[in-house]
Parts: C-alpha cells; sequence; structure tokens
C-alpha cells in the first residue's frame, strides 16, 4: 500500500528515489536486517526454548557498528 492508502497495481506507479527506481535505502536495510534476527530469535526460541529476541538484535547490532 502506499502512503495514500492505495495500493499499486503497475511498477511504474512506484515512486522513484534519487531518480533511480528500486533504490534500497538505508531504512530499507535496517528493516530487513531486524526482520531477519527476529526470524533467528524465533528458530532459537523454538530449537533451544530460550531466546530473549530483543537481546538477538540488539547483540547484532551491536557487532554491526
Amino acid at each position: 500500500m502506499s502512503r495514500s492508502g492505495r495500493a499499486f497495481r503497475d511498477p511504474e506507479e512506484l515512486p522513484s528515489h534519487d531518480g533511480r527506481a528500486g533504490r534500497i535505502t538505508d531504512d530499507t536495510q535496517m528493516t530487513l536486517f531486524t526482520a531477519e534476527r527476529l526470524i533467528r530469535a524465533l528458530v532459537r526460541a523454538q530449537a533451544r526454548g530460550i531466546c530473549a529476541p530483543e537481546g538477538v538484535v540488539h547483540h547484532e547490532r551491536l557487532k554491526r557498528t
């Protein structure tokens, strides 16, 4: 859904970033990073029965700075 609340039906309707369509921004990268870490936390919780998702995300984020 777009910010206006309507879904884009055609890729040509997507807004471009810096004049280049499909650009990955830092916000996109952080969103994907966080989603990956939350998935890892879920897998760890299911496999070992222990996990604090916020701790997994925080720990990995500290490793990257």
